[in-house]
């Protein structure tokens, strides 16, 4: 796809959405993540968003942000997006301190929970489950999906998340999906509005459909998991990024792009990091 194409025959009104996922930055410029320097790949992702000189009305950043402890990673990822065109909404992974978000309330960089725009509403759930690689959406973030739901009954809704809620078909990534997915599909079943759900984790591009709802993973800003492998393996295929046309009709129209020539010696032996 050449730039300019993808958001061009969409109606008046229509969302113009990035979605960027996983960059996984450490807090130290010398740190490497199986052979990719992580703050590279990202600033490199963002230039090719720019590339595309789509106009955004948002970009979402769904989650394990960092890859180490440290605030550094959170300041570096805050000053890199610093590059995108758009308000940042961020939420975080397994790998992020819920503690350390606060960090990115800078800039162009928002963690709010909740985003109106135009016809439809984005709500951005915390997966973390403390001191695991799986998820969970606790009652109080099942609670607040609802209200949000019912608050706004008007507008279609794109709910975001780190951890995916269905099976991907690749059994050590479904062994840390979110663990209670399927109560998730069942609340989002009674409110027809609820349009889309979109996340990051599993390093590689997905979609399907589930009553009507559009089911959505995305590659990582870095390195790429291997699709339909049961035991962890790296892809060589380059980092991406999704783009997404939000509908006033509450269609959604997505595709995912690749950054092409990313240089990174990657260690596609490795049994996991």
């Amino acid at each position: 796809m050449r730039p300019d194409t993808f958001f061009d025959h969409a109606p008046a009104g229509t969302l113009r959405l990035l979605q960027i996922t996983d960059p996984h930055i450490f807090s130290s410029t010398h740190d490497r993540l199986l052979g990719v320097d992580t703050r590279d790949s990202l600033r490199q992702v963002i230039e090719r968003v720019n590339i595309e000189k789509q106009p955004l009305d948002a970009t979402l950043l769904t989650g394990d942000i960092v890859h180490d402890e440290g605030n550094e990673g959170y300041t570096a990822v805050r000053d890199i997006l610093e590059g995108l065109p758009s308000p940042v909404y961020c939420l975080p992974g397994n790998h992020d301190e819920r503690t350390k978000m606060a960090l990115l309330d800078h800039g162009n960089s928002h963690t709010d929970k909740q985003v109106l725009l135009g016809d439809w509403q984005i709500i951005l759930l915390d997966s973390v489950l403390e001191n695991e690689e799986a998820g969970f959406l606790a009652d109080d973030e099942l609670n607040f999906l609802r209200q949000a739901l019912e608050a706004h009954p008007d507008r279609h809704a794109l709910i975001c998340m780190h951890h995916h809620p269905v099976p991907i078909g690749s059994a050590w990534m479904d062994s840390i999906r979110l663990r209670n997915g399927d109560e998730l599909l069942a609340l989002l079943d009674r409110y027809p509005r609820a349009r889309g759900v979109i996340w990051g984790h599993i390093h590689q591009e997905y979609e399907s459909r589930r009553n009507g709802l559009h089911l959505l993973g995305s590659p990582s800003t870095c390195i790429q998991f291997e699709p339909g492998n049961d035991d962890f393996a790296i892809d060589p295929q380059p980092p991406g990024f999704r783009w997404l046309a939000l509908l006033p009709d509450g269609e959604i129209r997505t595709t995912v792009l690749r950054v092409a020539n990313v240089a990174a010696t990657l260690e596609l032996g490795s049994g996991g990091y």
